[in-house]
């Protein structure tokens, strides 16, 4: 179960989705979602990395979860960066803090 939900996020999000720009069987891929950009102000791409992150992790509670989304929305600067890359900066900027 997901420890957040959309109602419980405090920033305002696009929530419109696009259409694609991959086909279906490659955007489903582990591999390409961890290869592309990492979209801040998609509501739906946020969410899923919040709850994705959180379950990777032990212990972390919806506190936890909402301040990685004000690091994400306040914090992180760069929008060239990979899901990966974000997971990284993420990861070295919790132990920072």
């Amino acid at each position: 179960m997901p420890l957040l939900d959309r109602s419980d996020l405090k920033y305002d999000y696009n929530w419109e989705t696009g259409p694609a720009t991959a086909p279906r069987t490659e955007t489903t891929t582990v591999t390409e979602t961890e290869s592309r950009l990492f979209r801040r102000d998609e509501g739906d791409e946020v969410l899923d990395f919040i709850n994705q992150y959180s379950e990777e992790h032990e212990n972390f509670e919806k506190e936890d979860a909402l301040e990685i989304e004000r690091l994400l929305r306040d914090e992180l600067k760069n929008d060239d960066m990979t899901r990966k890359e974000v997971r990284l900066w993420l990861n070295n900027h919790l132990r920072n803090v």
